[in-house]
């Protein structure tokens, strides 16, 4: 599957396809999710094989339950009942290791037992030659969870596939979680425990029926667990609004490459080859270029500055080839022009800034200093290959690395440290993409995967935090270290990127697990305001129209939803408690306003005696819950007496009755300030994990930025977190959608790379800018 499809359409709002979130895991986090998936794992089918068991053991009493003397015919099932009985304390433990023990196999690339013995087909080989019925029945089982787990998809699998560090391969994926992994450990649980009693397939086909439904939700519980530990967010197509980008093909269907006849990288980004298309249609526009001035000649042939740390040396002298051979070294590129020019500039740039420093009458501090600047050179630099009067040198490098730059500089929510260390590796990044296009072109070149991975590290760094203070520590000694040899070959970004990746991946291990600790609270409260909202629904359709009286009306906004909530959480929606508590609901309305027909005061006096001994318990204990409890109860009994005092056989004489208002045909609403309301609305919703937000924190607070780290199942929570997974704070959607409402609340920085997010604002820029 190509994840870097052209996607978006208007300069306000753009089509996102998901799929592009997906990141490498590496080792330490990988064996946290695992473990964690493994606890799922067990929870739910230790419950679900406990249950089954127990209905295998109830074809049989227990000894010291059966009547003395009483002789018990010895059927299949009781056969079978005694053989779980007396194995069954043995069992949980078993299958733990077998499916353990399978699971790590997997892990290792071990062939399955039956693979290795040249037999493909694993379900049809479970059982051995011996009972035709109960090995039909067991492979019919089987075949059937297998049905039942296809059905999880192509999310879930290759969400696997990331957690268990395998790459993309033509053979079709074997999920550890699916049937077939689950059917060898049971198979070789129920083996061990019921060969010898020849119980073992019936036994078998049972617990595989149980687990069946349990392993399909099991699917959808690890598959929510993978998005919440940001492993390859949701597979959809959804719209952002907050960053633009032009079309993402060349005009006449054509992609942006094709209309420039560039070379295409194997993965090629299409947000880099419409800032070539567009700057190559600026430069069929633009005036013929100035000739060369003769007072920037003679400095184009001028050598570097001695020990200048901006000298690149020759273009091919520090592309080394494996061998190390002298003779083996490529020729020059087409592009040594450009690379000349390059080299000129440089000198430039070093001799204006001594010159500069000389007329000050200051020491020269040379090139040195500007490596901790936190502006970008490259306007500079720029601005001296124009001075000089040659042809700018790679327009798209420098226009893109300098936006890079830009990105990063510009960022109010990047600390001092951070825009320094960036300052420190801009040189090497112009190196780098000079020499090598595809840095720029293929979202996946490690160089650029390096600035990626680095800046998205970066955003919500505090300085005055031990731990981040080691990350900043590290990234200021990768700076150097790729500065330093750099010019040993093209490995020092592989090498910088391979250490931040391990710093990383024990870093994401530890906030996935403060992560584990906050959700279970946060997923009840969703739980819990889902079943509210549920409930409150389901009481306001039953009331809907009817005058109540305060009291009641409150009873029923409180208690009324706690009751019913409650039963909600405990039973379902759709249950018998359920449908009466409705019923409770249905006969407190009825009975303080019954129908005034013949039978009704009967009627009435069999329904108030069971619903208010129903209405009186549950209560809370404390003094607030005595008081509203004793409140409701006296204006229930005056209601009560009210309605058995009026009669019942008499028809309604509302001849005098008023004629109602007429009615008022409202006018249609504003349909654009309907939409200019729900904008903040609308960003709550587009919010991506990993989404920086900024707090303002009020009273002389500090401003608190925090990544948006959770959705509730239900929508109904929001968790945003320190950059180490401590707690930042809560919202919901409301709550949220209102601060930004009242700027009290606002996105920073969005989870896109830093390339791909400065290549977008470089062609908004452009774009606007031709329209002018």
């Amino acid at each position: 599957m190509n994840t870097n499809e052209p996607r978006a359409t208007t300069a306000h709002d753009r089509v996102i396809l998901d799929v592009e979130g997906a990141r490498e895991v590496g080792p330490t986090e990988a064996a946290g999710l695992i473990r964690e998936c493994l606890a799922l794992t067990y929870k739910r089918f230790d419950a679900a094989t406990w249950r089954a068991l127990d209905e295998l053991e109830s074809a049989a009493p227990n000894e010291a339950e059966a009547p003395r003397g009483a002789a018990e015919a010895e059927t299949p099932a009781v056969r079978i009942a005694r053989a779980v009985r007396r194995e069954r304390s043995k069992f949980f433990s078993r299958f733990r290791s077998e499916f353990d023990q399978l699971l790590q196999a997997r892990r290792s690339n071990v062939p399955r037992p039956r693979e290795q013995r040249g037999q493909a087909e694993a379900p049809l080989a479970l059982v051995n030659e011996g009972d035709l019925a109960g090995q039909v029945a067991l492979k019919t089982a089987v075949r059937a969870m297998h049905a039942a787990t296809r059905e999880e998809g192509f999310g879930f699998d290759l969400r696997t596939r990331i957690v268990m560090r395998e790459r993309p391969s033509e053979t079709e994926f074997r999920n550890p979680w699916g049937a077939e992994l689950v059917c060898d450990a049971l198979g070789n649980t129920c083996r061990n425990l019921w060969a010898a009693d020849g119980t073992w397939q019936p036994v078998m086909e049972h617990l595989v029926r149980a687990l069946t439904p349990e392993v399909v939700a099991l699917h959808a519980e690890l598959d929510h667990l993978f998005q919440d530990r940001d492993i390859l967010p949701v597979l959809r197509v959804r719209t952002r609004k907050r960053i633009g980008a032009r079309g993402s093909s060349a005009p006449g269907g054509g992609s942006a490459a094709a209309a420039t006849g560039t070379a295409a990288a194997p993965e090629v980004g299409d947000l880099y080859h419409q800032v070539v298309q567009m700057l190559a249609a600026e430069e069929q526009r633009a005036a013929p270029r100035p000739p060369v001035l003769a007072s920037t000649a003679n400095a184009a042939t001028a050598r570097p500055l001695v020990g200048d740390p901006l000298d690149f040396g020759e273009p091919e002298a520090w592309r080394a080839h494996p061998s190390g051979r002298a003779e083996d070294v490529h020729p020059a590129r087409p592009g040594a022009d450009a690379w000349q020019t390059l080299q000129r500039a440089l000198a430039l740039l070093a001799r204006e800034e001594a010159a500069a420093a000389h007329s000050a009458g200051t020491p020269a501090a040379g090139t040195a200093e500007l490596r901790e600047d936190r502006q970008s050179v490259l306007p500079v630099l720029e601005a001296a290959v124009a001075a000089a009067g040659d042809r700018p040198l790679d327009q798209v490098t420098v226009e893109i690395v300098s936006a890079v730059l830009d990105e990063v500089f510009d960022n109010a929510y990047l600390p001092p440290e951070v825009k320094a260390i960036f300052g420190r590796l801009q040189i090497p990044i112009l190196k780098a993409s000079l020499l090598d296009p595809e840095v720029l072109s293929n979202p996946r070149h490690h160089v650029r995967k390096f600035f990626d991975t680095l800046a998205a590290a970066s955003v919500g760094a505090r300085p005055d935090i031990a731990h981040d203070v080691l990350f900043l520590e590290l990234a200021a000694h990768l700076a150097a270290m790729i500065r330093d040899r750099l010019s040993d070959g093209g490995d020092a970004f592989a090498i910088a990127r391979d250490e931040l990746d391990t710093f990383l991946d024990a870093e994401r291990a530890a906030y996935n697990q403060k992560l584990a600790q906050a959700l279970p609270l946060l997923t009840a409260l969703d739980d819990d305001a889902t079943a509210r909202a549920r409930a409150r629904t389901a009481i306001a359709m039953r009331v809907a129209g009817r005058a109540l009286p305060p009291e009641i009306r409150d009873y029923l906004d409180h208690e009324g939803v706690a009751r019913l909530s409650a039963i909600g959480l405990s039973d379902g929606a759709d249950s018998p408690a359920w449908k009466q508590e409705l019923g409770i609901v249905d006969a407190l309305v009825w009975s303080f306003a019954p129908d005034r027909v013949p039978g009704a005061r009967n009627r009435l006096l069999q329904v108030i005696p069971p619903l208010v001994r129903n209405l009186s318990e549950g209560w809370p204990a404390d003094e607030s819950g005595r008081a509203r409890r004793k409140v409701f109860l006296a204006r229930l009994y005056e209601l009560h007496v009210e309605a058995l005092n009026t009669p019942f056989d008499l028809p309604e004489l509302d001849a005098d009755e008023p004629a109602p208002p007429p009615i008022v045909a409202k006018p249609a609403p504003d349909r654009a300030r309907a939409q200019a309301r729900d904008e903040p609305g609308a960003d709550v919703e587009s919010l991506s994990r990993g989404d920086w937000c900024a707090f303002d924190g009020g009273d002389g607070e500090p401003t608190l930025l925090a990544k948006f780290a959770w959705r509730a199942p239900q929508g109904t929570q929001l968790l945003f977190t320190h950059r180490d997974g401590s707690i930042a704070l809560t919202h919901t959607p409301e709550s949220l959608a209102q601060a930004f409402r009242g700027g009290r609340a606002r996105v920073a920085v969005e989870a896109i790379p830093l390339f791909e997010r400065a290549m977008e604002k470089l062609l908004e820029r452009r774009s606007v800018a031709g329209t002018d």
